[in-house]
């Protein structure tokens, strides 16, 4: 399945400056043409939408990570994503979310949080038992 890499905001925005720039070409204005390019290269580097593993992809890495010690260093790096991304929606989400509700997706956010650590601290010691065997 085809993920896209950049987040939706990424692609309005994107729409937006491409009318602009077509406004700048059409009237010849060089310095606000160049201005748009800096701002949409800007864009791209900073605005990219966080890629979670597709969940077979990670349920797999879980399941070589016990013998294999470069699926056990992929799937890390996967759950260490998935930590700034927990953490990323108790920061910018959760502020957004009705009060009545807060508490509960909250809690959500943060047990899935603790399941991660938790996942991270036993693969720890998996990849700290593979680099001594090998």
């Amino acid at each position: 399945m085809w993920r896209r890499p950049f987040s939706r905001a990424f692609w309005v925005q994107l729409l937006v400056f491409a009318l602009l720039l077509g406004a700048g070409l059409l009237f010849g204005n060089l310095s606000f043409i160049i201005s748009l390019v800096v701002i949409l290269v800007m864009l791209a580097v900073t605005n990219r939408a966080p890629r979670l593993a597709d969940p077979r992809e990670r349920d797999a890495l879980r399941q070589r990570a016990a013998t294999d010690l470069e699926a056990a260093r992929r799937l890390r790096s996967l759950l260490e994503e998935e930590l700034r991304v927990h953490r990323g929606m108790l920061e910018g989400l959760l502020p957004g979310v009705l009060s009545e509700e807060r508490d509960q997706v909250r809690t959500m956010i943060e047990r899935r949080e603790r399941e991660t650590q938790l996942e991270l601290e036993n693969l720890d010691d998996t990849i700290q038992r593979l680099q001594k065997s090998a």
